[in-house]
């Protein structure tokens, strides 16, 4: 529990400046023509805001997440059951610890490289949707 807290805590930091890094790149007078225009604060946030932040931050918000799961190898540490501390104690009993470790880190590069293709994916998906949204 105590390391689940922990990584939350951090991550959670790391995600909100990533955010509000990315909504501090969106100009000012975006926000201040939606006014004038009378747009209610509720859909500027909704349809103008947040999906311009999230295209803006969504390379840093997928190398955080690719971050969390490398780091998540650290609660081996307190006793979490996870892939690194099951790879140990698989060692410890067969005392092969090259084989192990190795598919330890294919299967972290396996989780890694599906969860960039994703973020890849997402990040075309909005730059496409934008295209679109502004007849490019």
């Amino acid at each position: 529990l105590s390391a689940v807290a922990a990584l939350s805590l951090v991550s959670a930091a790391y995600t909100a400046e990533i955010l509000r890094g990315a909504f501090q790149t969106i100009p000012a007078g975006q926000t201040e023509a939606a006014s004038a225009l009378g747009i209610a604060p509720r859909h500027l946030w909704q349809r103008i805001l947040v999906p311009q932040a999230l295209r803006l931050g969504m390379p840093s918000l997928i190398n955080e997440l690719i971050l969390l799961v490398k780091v998540s190898s650290l609660a081996s540490v307190v006793g979490v059951g996870e892939l690194t501390r099951v790879a140990q104690n698989i060692t410890g009993q067969t005392y092969r610890p090259l084989e192990i470790y190795l598919a330890a880190a294919a299967v972290y590069l396996v989780i890694n490289a599906i969860i960039a293709q994703l973020g890849r994916m997402a990040e075309r998906r909005l730059h496409l949707g934008e295209g679109l949204r502004h007849g490019v």
